[in-house]
C-alpha cells in the first residue's frame, strides 16, 4: 500500500492546534485534560480578528461593544452545544460527517457535506487573506524600522512586493508540507504572540502621552514625514484623532463592520470537534473543575468551550478597550498600524515582529483545511496526488495574494467573512443540522426547537442585514472616494 497523505485521513475542518490532535483519529475519547483542551480551543479562537476589535469598539461605543461581545460569545457557545448534541446522536466527531448525516439533499443527492466544505473553504480563504493583509500592513514598516535602528538609513519597501516575496519564499514552501504534524507546532508560538500583543497594548496605553499630546505628535510626525525630514510612509501614519473622549454608544458609517468582525473573531466551530475527540473521559461518578461539575464527556466539553470563549472574550475586550482608550476615534481597522507613527519605539518593533512571525507561521495551518475542502469539493475522494496538492496550494495562495493587493482595508475582509460564512458556520448550519439529526418530532422538546429556530433565524436576518449594510458602505467608500 502506498503511503497516504494526512489530508486523506483527517476531516476537512481540522485546524490542528497541537500534534496530539492530529493523532487522535477521532476515537471515542482521548487523553487531553481539561485545561489543555481549553488552551487548544483558545488557540483556535484567537487570530487576526484581535487586531480589528478596537476598531469595532470605536464604532459601537463601550456599552454597545460590551453588549455585542457578550451576545456573540453566548451565540458561539450555544452553537457549540448544538454541534456536540449532534455528535452524541450519531457518534461522529467531525463537522462534515455531521453535515453528511443530516440527510440534506438536492435532486436526490446528499449535499450536507458539500455545504460544510464550501463554507470552510470560503471562510478560511478570508482568514488567509486577513493574515496576508497584516503582513502587507506591518512587515514593510518593520523592515524600515530595523534598518533605521541598525544602519541609520531610511529605506522604503513596497508593501505589494513585500507580501508577494514573503508568501512566495516563506509561507508557500511551509504550506506545501502535506503532513500537518510538523506545522502544527507553530500554533503555540502564535497564541503566545497574541497574549504578548495584549500586554503591550495595555502597557502602551500608560506609556504613550495623553490624547491631546498624542494627537499633536501624530500630526507632527505626519508633517515631518511628508516633508522628508524623517523616515516613514505618510500613507501609513494615522493622524486623524479628532475627539479625545470615549463614547458609550456610537453609530457611524463603519458601525456595520463591528459585529461581523466579532463573529469572525469568535469562530472556532471547525476546530471544536477535533478537540472534543481528544478530550479525556470524566472519572466514574463525575468530576469537578473550577466552578463546573460534570459527569459526561459532552458536559465536560461544554464547560471547556465556555471557559475558552470566556477567556478569549476577556483578552479581546482588554485589547479593544486599551487600544480604543489610546487612540479614541483615530483607532484604525488594524490596531497595530496606529503605533507605527514612532519608528524609534523599540516596543512597537518588538510586538510587530512577534505578530508578523505568528501570522507567517499560522498561515500554513489555515491553508490546510482550506486545501482539504477544495480537494473534496472538486476532486472528491480521489487518491492523493502531489501534482494536485501543489497546484491547489499555489492557486489558493495566488488568489489570496490577488485579494490582498486589491482590497484596500482589512475591515472589508472581516465584514464579508463575518456576515456570510461565519454566520453560516456559527448560526445556520449547527441549528439546521440539529433539527435534522437530534430533534424528534414525536417526543422532542418544542421549546428547545423554538429556541433553535429563533437562533437560526436571527443569524440569517443579521447576516442579510449586515451584508447589505457592509456592501453599501464598501461601495460608497470605494467609489465615492474616486469622485
Amino acid at each position: 500500500m502506498p503511503d497516504q497523505s494526512m489530508e486523506e485521513k483527517v476531516p476537512l475542518q481540522e485546524i490542528v492546534t497541537t500534534s496530539n490532535e492530529t493523532r487522535a483519529a477521532y476515537r471515542d475519547s482521548g487523553d487531553s485534560p481539561f485545561f489543555l483542551s481549553v488552551f487548544n480551543q483558545m488557540n483556535a479562537i484567537l487570530g487576526s480578528g484581535i487586531l480589528g476589535l478596537a476598531f469595532a469598539m470605536t464604532n459601537l461605543g463601550i456599552l454597545s461593544y460590551a453588549i455585542a461581545m457578550f451576545s456573540v460569545g453566548c451565540c458561539a457557545q450555544f452553537s457549540v452545544q448544538l454541534l456536540l448534541e449532534c455528535c452524541d446522536k450519531i457518534n461522529k466527531k467531525s463537522y462534515e460527517e455531521i453535515g453528511e448525516q443530516a440527510n440534506i439533499t438536492y435532486n436526490q443527492k446528499p449535499i450536507g457535506r458539500q455545504i460544510v466544505a464550501l463554507c470552510i473553504m470560503i471562510q478560511n480563504t478570508c482568514a488567509m487573506t486577513s493574515y496576508m493583509m497584516i503582513i502587507k500592513n506591518q512587515l514593510p514598516d518593520s523592515l524600515q524600522q530595523v534598518i533605521s535602528f541598525f544602519m541609520d538609513k531610511c529605506e522604503e519597501f513596497d508593501p505589494k512586493w513585500v507580501v508577494i516575496i514573503t508568501v512566495l519564499f516563506i509561507v508557500l514552501p511551509i504550506s506545501l508540507i502535506h503532513r500537518i504534524e510538523f506545522i502544527a507546532y507553530f500554533s503555540t508560538f502564535s497564541i503566545a504572540c497574541m497574549f504578548i500583543f495584549t500586554v503591550v497594548i495595555v502597557y502602551q496605553k500608560f506609556n504613550l502621552p495623553g490624547c491631546d499630546q498624542l494627537k499633536e505628535d501624530l500630526i507632527s510626525a505626519a508633517a515631518q514625514t511628508r516633508a522628508g525630514d524623517t523616515c516613514g510612509n505618510p500613507e501609513k501614519i494615522i493622524a486623524n484623532i479628532t475627539e479625545c473622549g470615549a463614547k458609550i454608544v456610537n453609530v457611524n458609517k463603519d458601525t456595520p463592520y463591528a459585529i461581523p468582525t466579532m463573529i469572525f473573531s469568535f469562530l472556532c466551530h471547525t476546530s471544536v470537534l477535533p478537540i472534543y475527540a481528544e478530550l479525556k473521559e470524566p472519572a466514574p461518578g463525575g468530576e469537578k473543575m473550577l466552578f463546573f461539575k460534570y459527569e459526561t464527556l459532552t458536559e465536560k466539553m461544554k464547560y471547556v468551550s465556555m471557559t475558552a470563549i470566556t477567556l478569549c472574550g476577556i483578552v479581546y475586550s482588554i485589547t479593544a478597550f486599551f487600544g480604543y482608550m489610546t487612540f479614541f476615534d483615530g483607532t484604525p481597522s488594524d490596531l497595530l498600524i496606529a503605533y507605527g507613527y514612532d519608528l524609534e519605539n523599540k516596543m512597537t518593533l518588538f510586538v510587530r515582529s512577534l505578530v508578523i512571525c505568528g501570522v507567517i507561521l499560522t498561515l500554513p495551518l489555515i491553508n490546510f483545511p482550506t486545501r482539504k475542502a477544495t480537494t473534496f469539493m472538486f476532486f472528491g475522494s480521489k487518491p492523493f496526488s502531489w501534482a494536485r496538492h501543489i497546484a491547489i496550494t499555489v492557486i489558493q495562495h495566488a488568489f489570496c495574494v490577488i485579494l490582498v493587493l486589491t482590497i484596500p482595508d482589512i475591515k472589508y475582509v472581516f465584514g464579508l467573512a463575518g456576515c456570510c460564512t461565519a454566520v453560516m458556520l456559527m448560526f445556520v448550519l449547527p441549528a439546521w443540522f440539529w433539527t435534522r439529526i437530534v430533534y424528534d418530532e414525536k417526543v422532542g422538546d418544542k421549546k428547545r426547537l423554538l429556541k433553535v429556530k429563533i437562533f437560526a433565524g436571527a443569524g440569517i436576518i443579521f447576516g442579510a442585514i449586515s451584508l447589505c449594510l457592509t456592501s453599501y458602505s464598501t461601495i460608497n467608500e470605494v467609489f465615492g472616494n474616486k469622485k
